[in-house]
């Protein structure tokens, strides 16, 4: 089953190297795969769906891995979670699901993931939406780096206090990879970033957690980003300010849609 024959609603799991991951799909036409940020899970990303199933694209909606339903073996939590390996989630999710080529929507660490999976994986990346992405741990500005490194030690300490084989030890490893994806990860060179040849639109806001000139500098090193400040707008703008985006959001993805239409003759999707 392709993106155009999509079934109107599915949900469920696809297995990966690491575990399984849990999606809903809903709609049909071209698919939008939506990545939810750090410690939050799909629900996140749900009214953006609707807005995308409303204007008939296919929305595609995953938990991430150490988050929401998505189950990871105990294998993987003896390594680092970085935006790599969710890239390679994302590609897991297509594939089980026969998606050939989709347009990736993240949001932070969803953002991150998106923008790694289309340096990875260019002939399966139509688009990237990247609401307040970063491209090294850096790019956050100090207090919040901070307080994540802190938690992260104190995290590690209250493993040490529970009872092996506990739910509390494994909300806290999962926990441990969630605050060890702000702190060690991603790292984009300025030819990974180059190495991105899909139109990118870059949203962040006036006030956000990332560095205005480090937005300004994955922008410069993608050869079709576009980047958008948003006004008044901090870094949870998007879903709590959701109407300052979307206009920038479906006025970018309908132009995407046309030329995919244009260049597979199809005359609407």
């Amino acid at each position: 089953m392709s993106e155009n024959a999509a079934m109107h609603e599915t949900k469920g799991y696809i297995n990966t190297a690491d575990g399984k991951l849990y999606y809903e799909s809903k709609g049909t036409g071209l698919t939008v795969i939506l990545l939810h940020g750090n410690g939050e899970d799909m629900s996140a990303m749900k009214s953006c769906a609707r807005v995308l199933t409303g204007m008939k694209f296919r929305s595609l909606l995953i938990d991430s891995r150490a988050h929401g339903r998505s189950v990871l073996k105990k294998e993987a939590f003896k390594k680092k979670n970085t935006s790599v390996e969710m890239a390679e989630d994302v590609r897991a999710v297509m594939k089980g699901l026969d998606i050939e080529k989709a347009i990736i929507l993240g949001f932070s660490d969803g953002a991150n993931t998106a923008l790694e999976f289309a340096a990875a994986y260019p002939c399966m990346t139509e688009a990237v939406i990247a609401i307040s992405p970063n491209a090294e741990p850096g790019g956050l500005i100090w207090p919040v780096l901070f307080a994540a490194g802190l938690r992260l030690k104190l995290t590690e300490m209250e493993l040490k206090n529970v009872r092996a084989g506990s739910q509390a030890e494994a909300e806290l490893k999962k926990k441990k990879l969630r605050l060890g994806l702000l702190t060690d990860s991603p790292h984009f060179s300025e030819e990974k970033l180059e190495s991105i040849r899909c139109p990118v639109l870059i949203l962040s806001g006036s006030s956000d957690i990332i560095k205005r000139k480090h937005t300004e500098w994955i922008g410069k090193h993608i050869e079709k980003a576009r980047v958008v400040i948003i006004k008044g707008s901090s870094h949870l703008g998007f879903l709590y300010k959701r109407h300052k985006y979307m206009p920038y959001i479906t006025s970018f993805i309908s132009r995407i849609r046309a030329d995919f239409c244009a260049r597979r003759n199809i005359a609407f999707l």
